[in-house]
């Protein structure tokens, strides 16, 4: 990695950077991050169509139209040229790719791209694609495909919905070989499909880039510090060591919403 002018970039930010790999979370954000010709060549690859043109892309979509449901922010999203709609998902952790996990994505992005008067049939196609880093079904394939079946003849549904698992140990001299390569490899120099090595090459050596994703690491500490803290003091309240009051006030927060920050946390510790 280059010596950088700004010296307030963080030294341990930037060793993090350096091994950083598209399948990494923040480094994955910022692959994608308006770079739709990155998306269209990933997913020319994912979906065996060489001529497949992307016309938007975006990535960390909010999803929540439906009030009172779970929110969901997605990874990458986009459209094809056919009006076919694509919510990419990195997973280091096979835990995150579960199949109900990849039923709530559909649903979510079903609803997202429905509108009032939409007859159902005029829903696009959804593909929901996990890329994990491990084997998901650890069967040695390059990707397992999941669409709707009739059981008693084992005939498609036809529904349009189609959930991806692609094996992030997959490796041999195909298309998708090299791009798994890639994804798990953190020296641009090392890759070998040029649009991405590129990519990752400047992202780690642009020193605007190196410092944006400084900035998101040290985002993602205070987060985690702010999160500890509260959680200290809301088992405090619980044990009825300190007044919740004193709680609420020491982290900037009205009663009421200490108390349902409290509640959450309570649900997630049951």
């Amino acid at each position: 990695m280059p010596d950088f002018q700004d010296s307030t970039m963080n030294e341990e930010y930037l060793e993090v950077i350096k091994s950083y790999r598209p399948i990494d979370d923040t480094f994955m954000r910022n692959v994608f991050r308006n770079s739709p010709e990155i998306t269209e060549s990933v997913l020319r690859i994912l979906m065996d169509k060489p001529d497949l043109e992307v016309i938007s892309s975006e990535t960390q979509v909010d999803l929540k139209r439906i009030t009172g449901s779970r929110g969901l922010c997605l990874d990458v999203v986009a459209t094809d040229s056919s009006g076919k709609k694509y919510d990419i998902e990195v997973q280091k952790e096979s835990d995150g790719a579960g199949p109900h996990r990849g039923r709530y994505h559909s649903s979510a992005m079903d609803v997202e791209n429905s509108y009032k008067g939409m007859k159902f049939d005029e829903l696009p196609d959804i593909y929901v694609i996990f890329i994990t880093e491990h084997d998901y079904y650890g069967r040695g394939k390059a990707i397992y495909r999941v669409r709707r079946t009739v059981e008693d003849d084992n005939s498609l549904y036809g529904d349009g919905s189609n959930i991806l698992y692609v094996n992030g140990q997959y490796r041999d001299d195909t298309d998708i070989g090299k791009l798994m390569h890639d994804f798990c490899c953190s020296d641009p120099d090392d890759m070998l499909i040029p649009m991405l090595a590129e990519r990752a090459r400047y992202l780690k050596t642009d020193e605007k880039e190196v410092k944006r994703m400084c900035e998101q690491m040290e985002r993602i500490e205070n987060r985690g510090v702010a999160k500890g803290k509260l959680d200290i003091l809301i088992q405090l309240v619980q044990s009825g060591n300190l007044s919740l009051n004193i709680a609420a006030e020491s982290v900037g927060m009205t009663v009421e919403e200490f108390l349902k920050k409290k509640e959450e946390y309570e649900k997630a510790n049951h």
